[in-house]
């Protein structure tokens, strides 16, 4: 139903942007998997209040939340303080650098999470402290070879009308 990017547009905050990253890291075959989708909004309950898609995972009123969002919600608390020290950079380059592919992106000490949206245009989570290693070290390996431009931005939204995801659509418009 939903592509990751999807998903990744639905988060509210720094801490479920991370939080879904990690989950699709752990669990890349989520999007493969069928899942019906939910009833219609009504006054006796609809669809999960987070996606509007998936159904609930029970009928009671305490559940108010799909089993991917209650999953993304949990871990999200977990994230927190660690989202909060951490840096958003979303890139579109040329060609993609080694270190968000493959085996390589994996073992990245530096990276909490990242996403390849394309060929050209990727999504990486670190800490703030690691930032300028980890650009010295694109700059080191491939020099004047990857070209364009990178936004970073902290994963804080101090405007309740923005959401993680609202940056994240004009991050990747412009």
């Amino acid at each position: 139903m939903l592509s990751e990017f999807d998903w990744l547009r639905r988060c509210d905050t720094g801490a479920e942007l991370l939080a879904t990253l990690q989950y699709f890291n752990d669990h890349p075959d989520l999007l493969l998997r069928g899942t019906e989708i939910g009833p219609p909004h009504s006054a006796f309950g609809g669809p999960c209040r987070r996606c509007w898609i998936y159904p609930r995972v029970s009928a009671e009123k305490d559940d108010l939340h799909c089993q991917f969002c209650n999953e993304i919600l949990a871990r999200a608390e977990k994230l927190y303080q660690l989202s909060r020290r951490s840096v958003i950079i979303w890139g579109f380059v040329n060609r993609l650098p080694k270190h968000l592919t493959g085996k390589v992106a994996e073992d990245d000490p530096f990276l909490f999470g990242r996403y390849v949206h394309d060929e050209n245009k990727f999504l990486a989570v670190m800490h703030r402290l690691h930032l300028k290693t980890w650009l010295k070290e694109i700059v080191i390996y491939y020099g004047s070879q990857i070209k364009g431009l990178l936004q970073i931005f902290p994963p804080i939204v101090y405007k309740r009308k923005l959401s993680m995801g609202d940056i994240l659509c004009r991050a990747a418009y412009h």
